[in-house]
């Protein structure tokens, strides 16, 4: 499909497995358990090719790429394994991966702002090179994963498992842990991870989020 208006169309479990969406306008649609693997969804003129506040909650993204504006669109309880979605952004009222599986996809440099991985799970995901602010990593299954010179900012880890993580010239700025950074510093050796030239700036416990995802549909 190229240049298809699909605005507020309703194809929850839909079968688009395969398809190559080019600058295709999904603002609003509901792909509620939709079977999208291996589906590329590129944007090379907005705002064609947006996905504001589509619902894509619990649809099998498995193996897609995705190169798009995320503006309020639900991941929640997606299957996002091996997706790369380099190439994205996230503006204005973010996304939610709450209870998604991201495993090994690929979030390199992509911005990331105001977006909910709450319960989700990030094995061997990718998130390194990122601009990563105001998001919640609440309860987040973090094992393997890459936040290599990611810069860090405002985001919420409390608390998180973790095992294994990059964390080579990250920066975390302002970040709210409940303890999470206190006991990454001394599980450090046990556990794998990577903390070689990291810095924690201001980082200190809170209960009040900062996160303000605005969805069409929680689930």
């Amino acid at each position: 499909l190229e240049w298809t208006d699909l605005r507020n169309a309703n194809l929850d479990g839909a079968d688009l497995s395969g398809c190559r969406l080019l600058n295709v306008n999904l603002s609003g649609a509901s792909l509620v358990r939709a079977n999208m693997q291996g589906t590329e969804i590129v944007t090379v003129a907005p705002p064609l090719g947006r996905m504001t506040a589509t619902n894509l909650a619990f649809a099998d993204l498995s193996n897609a790429r995705i190169c798009a504006t995320l503006n309020g669109t639900n991941f929640s309880g997606a299957n996002l394994t091996d997706t790369n979605l380099s190439g994205s952004r996230t503006e204005g009222y973010g996304a939610s991966f709450k209870r998604a599986i991201l495993e090994r996809t690929k979030l390199a440099g992509v911005p990331l702002s105001n977006v909910d991985f709450t319960y989700a799970k990030l094995l061997d995901a990718d998130l390194s090179a990122a601009q990563i602010s105001r998001c919640e990593f609440h309860h987040a299954d973090l094992v393997g994963v890459s936040f290599r010179e990611s810069q860090i900012r405002a985001c919420g880890f409390v608390p998180s498992y973790f095992e294994a993580l990059d964390l080579t010239q990250a920066v975390f700025e302002e970040c709210r842990h409940r303890g999470f950074f206190d006991e990454l510093r001394a599980a450090d050796r046990r556990s794998g991870s990577i903390l070689k030239e990291t810095q924690f700036l201001d980082t200190r416990p809170a209960d009040q989020p900062f996160l303000s995802v605005r969805l069409k549909q929680n689930l």
